[in-house]
């Protein structure tokens, strides 16, 4: 008889616990002022708070001299999901990021350096299929520095990214 709520108990929480899903491995990119085509994973640190990663590879494109130059990407997310009534990470959700690129030019005449830094606001919405397959926009501005031997830009840029996923 001592059995039954135990039982009970854990017929209970262990399909909460399969069917919580706090972890989304993603592979998209990420453009602001260069682009970060990469593998992203975000984990719920609450019902509406996340944080998120992204570890790509970096292109800078230089439209005034078209000097390319590529490397490493970094970007850093936290959101916050405004969804009651929707899975965990799905729905529309605002935050902050942090993007970094560490990328060089190949060019055997002029080869440098450019390396970039940002800071910014971002917002989107992120839908989570029945398939636990994940489709996530992002759309953003943010203040960025480009740094280079022959230049320093600095200023407001835009960011948009496309993230396929799965919910696990």
């Amino acid at each position: 008889m001592k059995n039954v709520p135990l039982l009970l108990l854990m017929l209970t929480l262990i399909p909460a616990a399969i069917y919580a899903q706090k972890n989304i491995v993603k592979a998209g990119f990420i453009a602001s002022g260069g682009v970060n085509s990469g593998v992203q994973y975000e984990r719920s640190i609450s019902d509406r708070i996340s944080i998120a990663g992204q570890l790509g590879y970096a292109t800078i494109f230089d439209v005034w001299s078209g000097e390319n130059t590529n490397g490493l990407g970094v970007y850093l997310e936290g959101r916050y999901y405004f969804s009651k009534n929707k899975d965990l990470m799905e729905g529309w959700h605002a935050g902050i990021y942090l993007t970094y690129m560490d990328t060089k030019n190949k060019s055997d005449i002029t080869p440098f350096n450019r390396d970039s830094f940002s800071i910014g606001i971002v917002g989107g919405y992120q839908w989570v299929f029945n398939s636990h397959i994940t489709l996530d926009t992002l759309f953003g501005a943010g203040y960025m520095t480009i740094d280079d031997e022959f230049s320093n830009d600095s200023g407001i840029y835009p960011l948009v990214g496309l993230n396929l996923g799965y919910n696990f």
